[in-house]
């Protein structure tokens, strides 16, 4: 019913596919090497541009400022409307993390006891 050819054809096409792949790959990884910059201040290496992760940062610090506005609100229900004296009294609390009172570059934010602002 089916006729198995066995020639020196046989194999070419296979060969030549995964020549074509190992190009294209060859390709993308100096494309994407291109891409990354590997003197970055944490050593990591990164492939988005510096204004994307800087974006991110600055999206990732006002969630967390809208969080520790969150806990102070907390704070406030739970201590008949006292504003915390700092950041550092509501980690004590358990009202915020450590993590969450410090921006992405590892400073704290800028909190002012007497009106409950906060800042990057």
């Amino acid at each position: 019913m089916f006729a198995w050819r066995f020639s020196s054809e046989r194999g070419k096409g296979l060969i030549g596919m995964l020549l074509v792949v190992i190009i294209i790959s060859v390709v993308m990884n100096l494309y994407l090497k291109s891409l990354t910059n590997d003197n970055t201040e944490d050593g990591m290496t990164k492939i988005a541009p510096k204004k994307t992760i800087e974006k991110a940062r600055s999206a990732g610090a006002v969630a967390e400022i809208s969080n520790l506005k969150s806990a102070i609100e907390v704070y406030k229900i739970d201590h008949e409307g006292k504003l915390p004296s700092s950041l550092d009294e509501l980690v004590a609390g358990n009202y915020a993390s450590e993590a969450s009172v410090t921006d992405d570059y590892g400073d704290k934010y800028l909190y002012d006891p007497s009106t409950g602002n906060i800042h990057q």
